[in-house]
């Protein structure tokens, strides 16, 4: 401690101006840290619940039959069967099965290929494990416990 000198006022003074400012950049450069690592997180935060807003949207369009499978007329895919989805709802089936292609694990995204695949060839599509993934992985993210079997 021969540096410091506590022997006159002015001394004292430039002391304490020097520990002042010293706390000042310490506690700025802290702030400055702090609200990039919070930006950060609330990015992070904004883009999983975007995902997860896409995939639940996708999980109800695909949820909504009854069956877990979709009907399609190969020959042309505007001729669809007489029983089968509306071209409205076959819109919103590409649109749901391109969403978990883009946002999907890669067993969704497997599922969902096999999907389009089986769309594009016409017939029969299913779509029952697909949504049972979605489920899982939906709860998952949620930490809820697994769905009942029943």
């Amino acid at each position: 401690m021969h540096g410091i000198d506590f022997s006159s006022w002015r001394s004292l003074f430039m002391v304490l101006i020097g520990l002042a400012l010293f706390t000042l950049i310490s506690v700025g450069i802290y702030v400055l840290t702090a609200f990039t690592i919070q930006r950060r997180h609330e990015r992070s935060t904004r883009e999983i619940n975007e995902r997860m807003r896409a995939l639940i949207a996708a999980y109800k369009t695909l949820n909504s039959s009854d069956t877990g499978t979709l009907t399609v007329d190969s020959t042309n895919p505007l001729n669809l069967h007489r029983q089968g989805p509306t071209v409205d709802r076959m819109i919103e089936i590409e649109g749901a099965l391109s969403d978990i292609i883009l946002l999907g694990t890669v067993e969704q995204v497997r599922l969902a290929v096999r999907a389009v695949h089986d769309l594009l060839n016409g017939g029969l599509v299913r779509t029952n494990e697909l949504t049972a993934s979605l489920r899982q992985s939906i709860r998952e993210e949620l930490n809820i416990g697994p769905a009942p079997s029943n």
